[in-house]
């Protein structure tokens, strides 16, 4: 890709130098897959029977490089993500005290707490658990908002070469349209840890949220419907 960048800022490639972008190319679609010695084989035959890229293909490698350079980028983004995402606290959340017990009161035939300061009790701590939980997905929010800011100038020259590459159909070899998907994938794979990230702790919010509801109505304590 280098070679390739290169020759296209200045003049047209020899034979010699479209041969070793090429190779470069088969050398980074087996690094990237595993390819086994009998697959690398086939790529080059496939290689030799394509010839060497068109003017119009060789612009779309050039842009592949620039691709190929930002997904590296959004992979190291991803990680730093990673690793202070994995450091928020959230001890906080699990942590709220429960209150005292209600006491015993006789009720009738019965000697127990009522449901009014079963109820109440259950109800402030879910509240406290909740607001706790707003204040890390605050946290979260910057977080993901940071990173997906950052990840953003890279994530659209990732867009623009698979476009003007057409998925892989503006070009004739196929070791070239595999490395088209695979650049796609490298850079789509940060955004999912990021997607996965932002839902998993809003389900987690909502399920918390429903612990509130259930304690204004009793349901929680079995009061549903009772003073």
């Amino acid at each position: 890709m280098a070679a390739a960048n290169a020759q296209m800022s200045s003049q047209a490639p020899t034979a010699d130098q479209v041969q070793q972008m090429q190779q470069q190319a088969m050398q980074k679609a087996a690094s990237m897959q595993g390819m086994s010695p009998q697959q690398i084989a086939a790529a080059n035959q496939a290689k030799s029977q394509s010839g060497a890229p068109s003017k119009e293909e060789l612009a779309v490698l050039q842009k592949m490089g620039k691709a190929q350079e930002a997904a590296g980028r959004i992979n190291q983004l991803i990680g730093e993500f990673s690793q202070k995402f994995n450091k928020l606290d959230k001890s906080k959340i699990d942590n709220v005290p429960m209150g005292a017990n209600c006491p015993e009161v006789q009720q009738g035939g019965y000697a127990g707490p009522t449901c009014e300061c079963l109820t109440k009790r259950d109800l402030t701590y879910q509240m406290a658990r909740n607001a706790n939980y707003n204040a890390y997905l605050q946290e979260v929010t910057m977080l993901i908002q940071t990173y997906m800011s950052k990840m953003k100038p890279d994530l659209t020259i990732v867009d623009d070469f698979e476009h003007t590459a057409k998925f892989g159909d503006a070009l004739s070899n196929p070791v070239y349209k595999q490395l088209v998907g695979s650049v796609q994938k490298q850079a789509m794979g940060g955004v999912v840890v990021i997607l996965a990230a932002a839902s998993g702790n809003w389900e987690d919010a909502a399920k918390m949220y429903a612990q509130v509801v259930n304690g204004r109505s009793g349901a929680s304590v079995g009061c549903a419907g009772h003073k």
